[in-house]
């Protein structure tokens, strides 16, 4: 009997280490979907630290298309060069990807001003956005998000663009701490003959506080930002479906 019970031992042991072998690290990134052809099941995906994804099992019937702004869980299987990678794919989430709007008297209402909470450190520009990882209270209503530029596109003394992340929280409770991803589209802002445009974007926070943060858009670098973009820093959340 103890011949039999050491025996049975032996082979759980060995069954847990081959276990632990097979199981790779999971890594969680945001980037952008890279389509060759649009109609078809095939992309990779272009993180914002600049290495691409290659799935290593096709992803069918998809209604990804190029550009689309996601969240992608995954782990690493072959690392084909530097910045490529051949990975399996756990999920996939859309991130709530809007165009930088234009404050008029019409919309200067709708467009709110409710706080929100946002690390200066989870602010980034990659891939032709300005992203924004973000926290807020809530219950049960639709929040809105928006980057807005002032009328008149109102600059700093020293030449920057001032943009407001604008909050309605639509009177919505405030009962459940809740987390949110935004990527806001940046082509509009570029400017003819030029290089870059630098940006201070402010944003209201649960103590009235404003915090003010500073980046470059550089055109011809779209993938260039003044911080590192780490998939597994940048990103710790799944984005709420609580946004539009």
């Amino acid at each position: 009997m103890k011949k039999i019970i050491v025996v049975a031992f032996f082979i759980i042991a060995i069954l847990s280490g081959c276990d632990k072998e097979e199981v790779l690290p999971q890594w969680i990134g945001a980037g952008s979907i890279v389509k060759a052809v649009e109609l078809a099941d095939e992309f990779s995906i272009l993180l914002d630290n600049g290495d691409q994804l290659f799935p290593s099992k096709i992803v069918e019937n998809n209604n990804f298309k190029d550009e689309d702004r996601v969240v992608v869980y995954y782990s690493i299987t072959d690392k084909i060069d530097d910045n490529s990678l051949n990975v399996d794919i756990f999920n996939i989430v859309d991130i709530l990807t809007k165009d930088v709007l234009q404050l008029t008297e019409s919309i200067q209402d709708s467009i709110g001003n409710d706080p929100i909470y946002i690390n200066e450190n989870n602010i980034w520009i990659a891939n032709n956005h300005l992203n924004f990882d973000f926290i807020y209270y809530g219950g049960y209503s639709i929040h809105y998000i928006n980057l807005v530029k002032l009328f008149e596109d109102t600059h700093t003394e020293d030449g920057k663009l001032i943009l407001e992340f604008r909050h309605n929280a639509n009177n919505d409770f405030s009962n459940i701490l809740m987390s949110g991803i935004v990527s806001f589209r940046l082509e509009s802002l570029r400017i003819a003959d030029e290089d870059s445009v630098d940006i201070l974007v402010r944003i209201l926070g649960y103590e009235d506080e404003i915090l003010e943060w500073e980046g470059s858009y550089t055109f011809n670098n779209p993938l260039k930002t003044e911080d590192e973009v780490s998939p597994s820093v940048k990103l710790n959340k799944s984005p709420s479906v609580y946004l539009r």
